[in-house]
């Protein structure tokens, strides 16, 4: 598609007028943007799964989807590309939460960036998570492994633990701050990579194991969840209490 013709479809999508907007802009910018080759790529495949993402993130939120993007506090004039990708890595955490059992899901506005991203409720315990997105370009070393998807092995390569520990580390810090204002007993962090894929990805058993290796790098901790998300695909370790 030409850039003319790329604009026309995206401006006839059936996307939130405010999402086709940020799209447009993205397309114009002469600087290197991934969401531009995302778009670039396959349009309508792209456009569509990011259209059935915000409308399942808008279901489970209790909003229109056009507000599902923007209640993560994502600005459409904000072109930096990595903040749209955390956007939709923050809806596609809901997602795998809501399917994992929670109520009650809610993304937090922030103060300062020293709060957790989201919060709900599974049985009688109220849980706070940070969400990271790992974009697929800058992770292809450490988890290209998983890319094997059911074949993947089933001891996670070492330089993937370490890859995600220095992740966790810096995300595991705020999780324990909204832990320590609010009195919740529960939290975890969600490490999410390509958070746009709507088919495909790694076994769930391999993101598993892979979680299960990075808790156990860190120690443990107590009341404490790795979730890890490949595109549809989730995992968490340990398990969630009974």
């Amino acid at each position: 598609m030409t850039k003319k013709e790329l604009l026309e479809f995206i401006a006839s999508s059936g996307l939130p007028g405010a999402v086709k907007g940020y799209f447009s802009r993205s397309v114009a910018l002469r600087t290197p943007s991934g969401l531009r080759t995302a778009l670039k790529k396959d349009p309508p495949a792209f456009i569509g799964n990011i259209g059935r993402l915000l409308a399942d993130g808008a279901a489970a939120l209790g909003c229109a989807d056009g507000e599902a993007l923007f209640v993560t506090g994502f600005n459409p004039n904000d072109l930096a590309p990595e903040r749209f990708w955390s956007a939709l890595a923050e809806l596609r955490a809901v997602l795998f939460l809501a399917r994992e059992g929670f109520s009650g899901l809610t993304l937090l506005r922030q103060s300062g960036g020293t709060g957790a991203d989201i919060s709900g409720q599974r049985g009688d315990g109220v849980y706070v998570f940070e969400v990271r997105c790992l974009r697929a370009g800058r992770a292809a070393g450490p988890l290209a492994y998983l890319a094997g998807g059911p074949a993947a092995p089933g001891r996670p390569p070492a330089a993937a633990v370490e890859y995600l520990r220095l992740k966790y580390d810096k995300k595991i810090r705020q999780v324990n701050s909204s832990r320590k204002k609010t009195g919740h007993k529960y939290g975890g962090v969600i490490l999410a990579l390509d958070p746009a894929g709507l088919s495909g990805g790694p076994a769930p058993a391999a993101l598993k194991e892979l979680a299960a290796a990075l808790h156990l790098a860190k120690n443990s901790p107590p009341c404490t969840h790795v979730c890890l998300l490949a595109g549809t695909a989730g995992a968490v370790f340990p398990d969630w209490p009974r």
